[in-house]
């Protein structure tokens, strides 16, 4: 008799747990998972670095679509508003240009100085030489002077600045980030009109 009730109760454990499972995995089944879609929003993005207080080119940026919860609010989606403007800081490649990033390039008032500014260093100055001829030199480059003294009969050479970081250039003058204690002498080489430039092999953007 127990054994007859001990397999009646078995039974129906077994049926209840079958049923229960079945039940469980009809509701699974129907059931339809909520997953959220963001539509996606243009965005401009930084193409390649930007280095802080130079003018944006076209070439530097890209539009690129992104779910509209990672784009921040003043996300910049037109490139026409980023046309002319001024990088604030450091960008780096795929970051999102926000409008906190931008500057007019009046409100610099003069982006050689901004940039020479941000160096961080008082003791640096600005100071415009003639653009080389013959040489392609960038802002952000590094070069060398070559003092030149010529005589009736002889003439020498050498080195009389190292590692001298370009600022900015332009179609006549190249602005180099020099101590204030060198301007002085740098002024007098060029008065005498014999110098040359090299292009230094230092990594751009290193320490002046």
């Amino acid at each position: 008799m127990r054994n007859k009730r001990f397999l009646i109760f078995l039974s129906l454990t077994i049926l209840f747990g079958f049923l229960a499972a079945r039940a469980i995995i009809e509701i699974v089944q129907s059931h339809t998972p909520m997953v959220r879609y963001d539509d996606p929003v243009p965005v401009a993005m930084a193409k390649k670095e930007i280095r802080p207080y130079s003018v944006i080119t076209p070439d530097q940026i890209e539009i690129k679509e992104l779910p509209a919860s990672v784009v921040p609010g003043d996300a910049i989606d037109d490139p026409a508003e980023i046309r002319g403007k001024v990088a604030r800081g450091f960008l780096l490649s795929g970051d999102i240009i926000r409008k906190g990033h931008l500057l007019d390039r009046e409100a610099t008032e003069n982006a050689v100085v901004a940039k020479l500014s941000s160096i961080g260093r008082a003791d640096m100055r600005a100071f415009p030489v003639p653009k080389p001829e013959g040489l392609i030199v960038h802002e952000g480059d590094r070069i060398d002077i070559i003092s030149i003294e010529r005589g009736r009969d002889y003439s020498t050479a050498k080195t009389a600045f190292r590692n001298i970081l370009v600022l900015e250039t332009n179609e006549t003058h190249i602005y180099l980030a020099i101590q204030q204690n060198e301007a002085e002498r740098l002024a007098s080489i060029l008065a005498q009109g014999q110098v040359s430039y090299l292009l230094s092999p230092t990594t751009r953007g290193g320490e002046a």
